[in-house]
C-alpha cells in the first residue's frame, strides 16, 4: 500500500509539474507590445547594417550581395566582417536580453557531453531550452562561434504573420530542422523585402551580428568580460 501511494504521488507530482511548466512555456509563445517593439528595432538595425555595408541603389541588391558574400566566406571557413554599430547593438540587446523577451525569440542552450545517450529522458523545462549533444572527447564543441541561433520554435517562429512570405519562410525553417541557406532563399524572401521579411531575417542573423559585436548571445554577455567591447 505504501509503495502504491508513493507511485501515485510521484505520478501526480510529475503531471502537476508538467502542467505548470506548460503554463510557463505558454508565456513565451505570443507577441506582446514590448516584444513587437524589440522585433521592430532588430529589423531596422539589421536593415541599416546590411545597407551600409553593401551600399546599392536598392536594398534588394544590398541583401543579395550580403547573401552571396556570407555563404561564400562561410564555405571557405571564415566569416565576413561587417561594420557594426556596437552602441546601438548594445542598446537593443538590453531590451532583447530580458528573459520575457529573449525566450520568445530564442532558447536557453545547455551543452551536454558527450553524446545523446540511448533512452535519455529530457526533463520538463519551464523556459524554452535546447540541449546540445555531440561534443567529442578531447574537443570542446563551442557554439558561441556558430552563426545559427537556437530559436524558440514555439515562439516567434511559430506565431503566424500577416505577411504570407514570412509565414511560408517560417514553415520552411521548421521543416528544414535548422537554419540553412534554404531558409534564406525560400519563397522569394530577397525579392519581397517588406519590413516583416527584414524582421524575420534579423532574428535569424542576430547571433551573427552579436558575434561580430563581441557578444555571446547564448550567454547574453560579452565574449570577453574584461575587454572593452
Amino acid at each position: 500500500m505504501l509503495k502504491l501511494r508513493l507511485i501515485f504521488f510521484s505520478v501526480l507530482f510529475f503531471y502537476v509539474g508538467l502542467s505548470y511548466s506548460q503554463i510557463y512555456l505558454d508565456d513565451y509563445s505570443q507577441f506582446t507590445p514590448e516584444r513587437r517593439l524589440v522585433l521592430n528595432k532588430m529589423g531596422d538595425f539589421f536593415d541599416q547594417t546590411i545597407c551600409k555595408n553593401f551600399p546599392a541603389e536598392i536594398d534588394t541588391v544590398s541583401y543579395i550581395n550580403f547573401q552571396t558574400c556570407l555563404w561564400q566566406t562561410v564555405t571557405d571557413g571564415f566569416s565576413i566582417v561587417l561594420n557594426i554599430d556596437k552602441a546601438k547593438l548594445k542598446e537593443i540587446n538590453q531590451m532583447l536580453f530580458k528573459d520575457h523577451n529573449y525566450y520568445f525569440f530564442y532558447t536557453r542552450v545547455i551543452q551536454m557531453w558527450p553524446t545523446d545517450p540511448i533512452g535519455y529522458e529530457y526533463p520538463v523545462d519551464s523556459i524554452p531550452t535546447s540541449r546540445v549533444f555531440g561534443a567529442h572527447m578531447g574537443r570542446v564543441k563551442n557554439n558561441k562561434y556558430r552563426i545559427q541561433p537556437y530559436v524558440n520554435r514555439n515562439g516567434y517562429i511559430a506565431v503566424p504573420e500577416n505577411d504570407p512570405v514570412v509565414q511560408k519562410a517560417k514553415e520552411d525553417f521548421v521543416l528544414a530542422g535548422d537554419f540553412s541557406p534554404s531558409t534564406y532563399y525560400s519563397y522569394g524572401l530577397l525579392h519581397e523585402l517588406s519590413k516583416p521579411v527584414k524582421e524575420y531575417l534579423s532574428v535569424l542573423f542576430w547571433k551573427y551580428l552579436c558575434f561580430l559585436g563581441g557578444i555571446d548571445m547564448d550567454e547574453r554577455k560579452p565574449m570577453c568580460e574584461t575587454c572593452d567591447l
